[in-house]
């Protein structure tokens, strides 16, 4: 019983001790505080006791630019970047302090670097509303960089945007066979198709890029409450022609094709594999013209 209440003890104070405050976050409270020069002494302290630990590098960068040392800041950046400490945070914490002290390509610089590691939704919306970048909107390279950092901010998101609008579907004699509304979500991410026909026929479609592999993608669903109908499609933009197929193993083999018929209308053609592997027949036509 002994052993056991000393053990039980042991845990109390130890949960005590976790709980107390550290280095950093008497730093961090200080900052919050404005006392920005004691916060600055605490953190190099600490800086100096443990020169790798990140999240003290972090908070010197940050704390020296609110005092307008903007050399001390980017030092401690560059530190931390050396480690390193979250890479874009720390980049992001570079180019902060560089362009506040007016060094416009090097600031730039950084953020290309964070771009290169692939778009960051967060970064982009810190990037745009931060005051040390307002005066580069407009800037060639700045907004070129931003647009890389913004999610599905690059010209492959956009090749399937052809399709978008509000459009009256016929058959190639010219007999309406439905209405279909493109529509662009999720900031550019997604293109929403919703289907109806006149026979009662509805159906939705989510199409979107996938970066890691280059492809577009397409999920189908309809209102015969039967997934499996209408398989899952995956291709890419070829000679200007979206050409999504079936994914491998699904039975029958489909290929869809959208393509611009130049007189502002979009084609739109399914076929289906043959039984002899090699011979695609056309199941569906149709031809879209925008609703005015």
């Amino acid at each position: 019983m002994r052993r056991l209440i000393a053990i039980v003890i042991c845990f109390v104070f130890a949960g005590l001790a976790s709980a107390q405050p550290t280095a950093i976050d008497n730093a961090r409270k200080l900052m919050q505080e404005k006392k920005h020069i004691e916060a600055r002494a605490a953190l190099e302290k600490l800086v100096a006791d443990e020169p790798a630990n990140g999240p003290a590098l972090h908070e010197l960068a940050r704390c020296t630019r609110e005092l307008g040392d903007f050399d001390a800041s980017i030092a401690a950046a560059r530190k931390a970047l050396a480690i390193p400490f979250q890479p874009r945070i720390s980049l992001l914490e570079l180019a902060t302090s560089l362009a506040m002290k007016g060094e416009r390509d090097a600031a730039i610089d950084a953020i290309e670097q964070i771009a290169g590691m692939g778009a960051n939704k967060g970064i982009a919306d810190r990037v745009r509303g931060a005051a040390a970048f307002a005066a580069y909107k407009g800037n060639a390279r700045f907004d070129a960089v931003l647009a890389r950092l913004v999610p599905c901010g690059t010209p492959e998101y956009r090749q399937f945007d052809f399709w978008l609008g509000n459009w009256e579907v016929r058959d190639p004699v010219g007999n309406v066979v439905g209405r279909n509304d493109v529509t662009l979500h999720l900031d550019g991410c997604m293109l929403m198709e919703s289907w109806t026909s006149g026979a009662g026929h509805a159906g939705m479609s989510m199409n979107f890029f996938e970066p890691t592999d280059g492809t577009w993608n397409q999920i189908f669903i309809d209102n015969t409450g039967v997934p499996s109908g209408w398989p899952p499609l995956k291709g890419k933009l070829v000679d200007g022609k979206m050409v999504l197929s079936s994914i491998a193993g699904a039975s029958p083999q489909t290929r869809w094709t959208w393509s611009k018929t130049g007189d502002g209308r979009v084609r739109q053609m399914a076929e289906q594999l043959g039984t002899d592997g090699k011979t695609w027949t056309v199941t569906w036509d149709s031809y879209y013209s925008k609703v005015k």
